[in-house]
C-alpha cells in the first residue's frame, strides 16, 4: 500500500525532470510527512486543456456520487488489478487520472520492536511521481471537495523485504501518457502500473517519529539504525 511519503523538490525541478511546464502550484510547499485526510498538490490535465496544472486535492478519494462526505469510506489507495472492475475508481481510470509528485514514500515493516518505518526514494534522489484517479463531489458549489487516490501494484524485490504491495510509481517519461485526457481506455495505461525496476531504487529505516502525522522535516528521512533486528 502506500499511506505516507514525502515531497520536497520545488516546482522547478519537478518541472525539470518531466520536460514540460505546469500551471499552478506556485506555492508548492515542502513536505516530509504527507498523510491521508490531508490536502496536497498532483498533476493532471483538465479534459479542457492540453497541459498539466497543479491542483490541490485532499488525500482519500470521495466519489462525485456521494450522498454525503461521511456517507462513504474514503479510501487512500485502489489496487491496479481490480481498478478496471471497481464501480468506485472504474469510470475515474478513463476520464480522471492524476499523478503526485514525490521524491519517497514510507512503509512500516512488522519485526519484534514493533512496526519499523522505511523510507523508499530513487538511486538518483530525483523526485518520481505516484500514479493516482481524482473525483470532485459537489463539483462548482460551495461544499465542492476535490481528492485523489493512489494507486498500488505488486512489490518489486526491494518492496517486498517490508510489504506486499506497493505504489504504482511513474517514470517522468511515462507522466504525460498516464495524464492523457485523451486516452480512454484503461487497458492502454495498465502497463505503467507494473512494478517500478528494484534496481533503481534504495530504502533504509527511519524513525519512528514519521508515524506521528504532526511532525514534520528532514530528520525524518535519515537513517535510523537502533533496531538492531534489522542488521543481523
Amino acid at each position: 500500500m502506500c499511506g505516507r511519503y514525502g515531497r520536497f523538490s520545488r516546482k522547478q525541478r519537478i518541472e525539470e525532470i518531466l520536460g514540460v511546464s505546469i500551471s499552478g502550484g506556485d506555492d508548492l510547499a515542502v513536505r516530509y510527512n504527507v498523510c491521508p485526510g490531508t490536502p496536497d498538490w498532483i498533476i493532471k490535465v483538465p479534459p479542457e486543456a492540453s497541459s498539466p496544472r497543479f491542483e490541490q486535492y485532499e488525500w482519500g478519494l470521495l466519489p462525485a456520487w456521494a450522498k454525503a462526505p461521511t456517507a462513504t469510506r474514503r479510501p487512500i489507495n485502489a489496487r491496479a488489478d481490480t481498478v478496471a472492475e471497481k464501480p468506485m475508481f472504474r469510470d475515474l481510470l478513463r476520464q480522471r487520472r492524476c499523478a503526485a509528485p514525490i521524491d519517497g514514500y514510507y512503509e512500516w515493516r512488522t519485526t519484534t520492536s514493533g512496526k519499523v518505518p522505511f523510507f523508499f526514494y530513487l538511486k538518483t534522489r530525483e523526485p518520481f511521481f505516484l500514479a493516482g484517479l481524482w473525483d470532485c463531489w459537489h463539483e462548482g458549489r460551495p461544499d465542492e471537495v476535490a481528492s485523489y487516490v493512489l494507486m498500488t501494484t505488486e512489490p518489486n524485490e526491494l518492496a517486498a523485504t517490508v510489504h506486499d504491495r506497493m505504489p504504482g510509481m511513474l517514470h517522468a517519461r511515462d507522466v504525460a501518457r498516464w495524464l492523457d485526457p485523451t486516452v480512454k481506455d484503461g487497458d492502454a495505461v495498465a502497463d505503467l502500473l507494473a512494478p517500478y525496476p528494484a534496481e533503481e531504487m534504495e530504502s533504509h529505516p527511519v524513525s519512528k517519529r514519521v508515524s506521528d502525522p504532526n511532525n514534520e522535516g528532514p530528520e525524518l528521512i535519515e537513517l535510523d539504525d537502533s533496531v538492531r533486528e534489522l542488521w543481523r
